[in-house]
């Protein structure tokens, strides 16, 4: 199938922020089992992912891959880790030696980030699209790209997807001081929600990108589940999702991968002390401020209690209930959705 692309310069772009685009598709997907407008839906990507669009469709899709999914900041890097392990064996030994950037890898990273960071990554994070061409199999990939930016193959050979959600409002938060700490934002909080709520930010509208997943939530290859629901039972869940992998496990097994899992190791681990570093001279490079940013900085449920300026936790639930409730739907339900 022939897939045809839209870029448009966007009229309101954040001086803040990177520069962006609005992505759009005209063509009909019946391969893709989400009733869409296509045509009429706009999505807000950077500037640099035009010239990727067409690697991003042609790229191969394995039968045993592992697909994690889901917008930006809502738990996909601890999922991430989460299947890898239970789709290597529980590996520790590997799990704990090697970097989460080796062993699985952010399928459009290079594409969308190329100007802004992936240039300057040096030999911590590759060519990400080479990269997981040579992954051995079975390959444990993270996308934020909606339904009909990723790969054709995808809907043809059907690979396990994980789609994983958290309440928008630490997502929103929690995403702030990820660009912050990487020079993707140089305003403060406010003017992030701002950019946020009018979708000048890559990755974005936020609930269609859910609520088009949320469709398919029951296919035999999907698993629908939340930041929260993981956070709240973790043995039970790591249960579930062996049986969806169709993966065999021990007890004994779980309760060293929670260990492994926990955040306070995840935050001491290699792959973030690597990063940690990373920043450290990219900012010095970039003759920015030594932020003291951390990926896995807090983990907690609620966060954005702590530091939403007056007034915005009730204006982002008026502006998601506007989605939710023409979905007929409500945002616990998504969130406390059982698989």
């Amino acid at each position: 199938m022939k897939i045809e692309y839209s870029f448009e310069e966007r009229k309101s772009i954040p001086k803040e922020g990177l520069p962006l685009v609005n992505f759009s598709s005209p063509t009909e997907r019946n391969d893709i089992p989400i009733k869409a407008e296509w045509a009429l839906r706009q999505w807000t990507i950077t500037s640099d992912f035009p010239p990727a669009a067409e690697i991003n469709a042609n790229a191969k899709v394995r039968e045993d891959d592992v697909w994690i999914l889901g917008q930006q900041k809502t738990g996909t890097t601890w999922m991430q880790e989460i299947i890898w392990l239970l789709t290597h064996n529980f590996d520790f030994e590997t799990f704990t030696n090697v970097t989460t950037y080796e062993r699985t890898q952010n399928f459009e990273f290079t594409g969308v980030y190329k100007t802004a960071l992936a240039d300057k990554l040096g030999g911590i994070i590759p060519n990400v699209y080479e990269a997981c061409d040579s992954m051995p199999s079975p390959r444990v990939l993270k996308s934020h790209l909606t339904a009909n930016m990723l790969p054709n193959e995808l809907w043809v050979k059907k690979p396990k997807i994980i789609y994983i959600t958290r309440n928008v409002k630490d997502a929103i938060l929690s995403r702030y001081h990820m660009y912050k700490g990487l020079n993707y934002w140089k305003g403060d909080l406010k003017s992030f929600l701002n950019a946020f709520l009018a979708d000048d930010l890559a990755y974005l509208p936020y609930w269609p990108h859910i609520l088009e997943f949320w469709q398919i939530r029951n296919e035999p290859n999907v698993y629908f589940t939340s930041y929260e629901t993981i956070k709240k039972d973790l043995k039970g869940n790591l249960r579930k999702i062996c049986t969806f992998l169709e993966r065999p496990y021990t007890e004994e097994l779980l309760d060293e991968a929670i260990d492994k899992l926990s955040f306070e190791k995840m935050k001491n681990s290699k792959t973030n002390k690597q990063s940690q570093e990373f920043l450290k001279q990219l900012n010095k490079d970039l003759g920015e401020e030594n932020k003291d940013y951390n990926f896995f900085r807090k983990g907690k449920v609620g966060s954005f209690k702590e530091e939403f300026p007056e007034g915005y936790a009730e204006k982002i639930d008026a502006w998601s209930d506007k989605y939710l409730k023409a979905a007929g739907l409500t945002m616990d339900e998504i969130l406390n959705f059982q698989n």
